[in-house]
């Protein structure tokens, strides 16, 4: 069987980066799997618990099927740093230290490491981050022998000159009294690209493209504007607005700058809510033009975003001076899989997920817009399995949700055919044999660990029956999920998978019954909340 590409190459291609540092350690050459304190544990950790956690996972088989991180997330440290300026691990949860623990994992065949805010504290206000102690914090990590540090931005402060982060910037027009005299799109190849600024994917800009990361490391556009006469002109910009992560308290608006030929600069500010994250919108302002060719400048030169990206990147090169490789894991910070490539081997792309079906529907529908940025030794992870996760109670009620084994299958199917990092969160003593045979499925990790064509992309999505597929090193794989309250019929056509032929062999993953398919259609009944999920090979 012959496959056409599924997608086109520049969206195989990460273009978040400018290249990969010399320096960086190729570790993760596919996404980390592992296990996470978190949702099992919140910040009651001990000694005692991750090791039994790091043996079950040993006794379970995790570790052989991939499974190598033990992190500990919040709840490991005191409340103040010591004499000497060092971070405490809590004596009375940890007595025999970090550097006794990480060894006892190592013994395991296993890797260790920690979570560690990047702000002044963590988000519960209660134990010390890294903010001006970068440096330092890595080399005791280092000294500890960690094996993974995972950033994360909680009560981050910022230089008070910094303003919030810049939308990116679609099409430029300039108006005067008798319509419009000067259009171009921001990413149109005449205009200058400054610092990180970079052409983007964009289904709903007008070119189908458009200019992200303004304000990054001096990134700007710049454009010549030719006008019939000098005087007062508006400039309408169209802009997409991004998703920033889960930073809602800290960015409420989108600031830029407009200039025309080195004068001063104007400032813009656009409200900013979630909810309309890589939709489009218009701004205008007036600007004094001179007659024939002038030079339109946008940018933000003191963006809040920047400032979080310096902080972060100063953690991850401290990391890497200490002859020990530590994977860096960006959690919290805004857009990370714009900038982060070159210092980090995973990059969050949504919120915290909790086990709830509209919490996994969420954070899928984030993560789905950037999974396209994955590449060897740099994942975008949306977050932790909640694959048997424990129940646990919702804010502001006493009721607790916990997700059904079909959801739980759903969420890792998807995770898997988008190239997630995969990090189990549950309290192994108490796994139940259903939700280690999600854990455990070969197949679902094979795909998941294959790269040889890129992440897994969403290619269809109508009336809460949507379809994912990616090529494979040996075929294709394809998840038909089904978002609705009842069972439904979902179907997909080779040609919208990009196949050449029309008959193959259809291998459910989770049954393990296989078919042949002759018509080039694969299709299923899929239950509610439900994933159907096939690897196709040749005839």
């Amino acid at each position: 069987m012959r496959f056409l590409p599924l997608f086109a190459l520049a969206a195989l291609v990460p273009w978040c980066s400018s290249g990969q540092s010399a320096a960086k350690p190729n570790m993760a050459p596919t996404p980390p799997m592992g296990w996470n304190s978190w949702e099992a544990f919140r910040k009651d950790v001990s000694e005692d618990a991750i090791k039994a956690q790091a043996d079950a996972m040993v006794r379970l088989g995790l570790r052989d099927a991939g499974y190598r991180y033990v992190v500990i997330d919040g709840g490991w440290k005191t409340s103040q740093r010591d004499a000497s300026g060092n971070i405490v691990a809590d004596p009375q949860k940890f007595p025999h230290g970090m550097k006794a623990l990480a060894d006892y994992v190592h013994s395991l065949g296993m890797k260790f490491g920690v979570h560690q805010p990047a702000g002044i504290k963590d988000c519960g206000h209660d134990e010390p981050g890294s903010e001006g102690h970068e440096e330092r914090d890595a080399a005791l990590f280092a000294s500890w022998d960690f094996d993974f540090v995972k950033l994360d931005q909680c009560d981050y402060v910022h230089d008070p000159k910094m303003l919030p982060g810049a939308p990116n910037l679609d099409k430029i027009t300039v108006r005067n009294a008798g319509g419009a005299v000067f259009s171009a799109e921001a990413e149109a190849p005449g205009n200058k690209l400054k610092g990180m600024a970079r052409v983007a994917e964009c289904e709903r800009c007008s070119g189908g493209k458009d200019v992200a990361a303004i304000g990054y490391g001096g990134g700007a556009v710049e454009l010549a504007a030719r006008v019939p006469e000098a005087g007062r002109y508006t400039v309408e910009i169209q802009f997409e607005y991004p998703y920033y992560g889960q930073n809602r308290d800290h960015f409420r608006q989108m600031t830029f700058f407009l200039s025309a030929n080195g004068g001063e600069r104007k400032r813009i500010d656009v409200p900013y809510e979630i909810a309309k994250r890589y939709t489009t919108g218009t701004v205008s302002s007036e600007i004094a033009l001179k007659r024939g060719n002038n030079t339109i400048l946008l940018d933000n030169p003191l963006s809040q975003e920047d400032d979080v990206r310096i902080s972060y990147e100063k953690m991850g090169h401290a990391l890497e001076q200490h002859g020990r490789e530590i994977m860096f894991s960006t959690s919290g910070a805004p857009r990370p899989w714009l900038w982060a490539q070159p210092v980090a081997q995973m990059c969050r792309t949504a919120g915290d997920i909790q086990n709830r079906w509209s919490s996994i529907m969420t954070t899928l529908d984030r993560h789905a817009d950037v999974a396209r940025f994955a590449a060897p030794n740099f994942w975008p992870d949306p977050d932790m399995l909640e694959v048997g996760a424990p129940p646990r109670a919702q804010r502001g009620s006493k009721a607790a949700t916990v997700l059904t084994l079909t959801e739980q299958r759903t969420q890792f199917s998807l995770w898997a055919i988008m190239n997630t990092p995969l990090f189990i969160s549950a309290d192994l003593r108490h796994l139940s044999d259903a939700a280690k045979a999600i854990l455990l499925n070969r197949e679902a990790i094979a795909i998941d660990q294959d790269f040889a064509y890129g992440a897994g992309r969403r290619i269809r999505s109508e009336g809460g029956m949507e379809m994912f597929a990616k090529r494979l090193k040996d075929g294709m794989a394809v998840a038909l999920l089904n978002r609705n309250e009842s069972p439904a019929e979902i179907r997909v056509t080779a040609a919208e998978l990009g196949m050449g032929k029309s008959a193959f062999e259809s291998r459910d993953v989770w049954t393990g019954k296989s078919q042949r398919i002759a018509n080039g259609v694969v299709s299923a009944v899929v239950e509610a909340h439900g994933v159907k999920m096939f690897r196709l090979r040749r005839d």
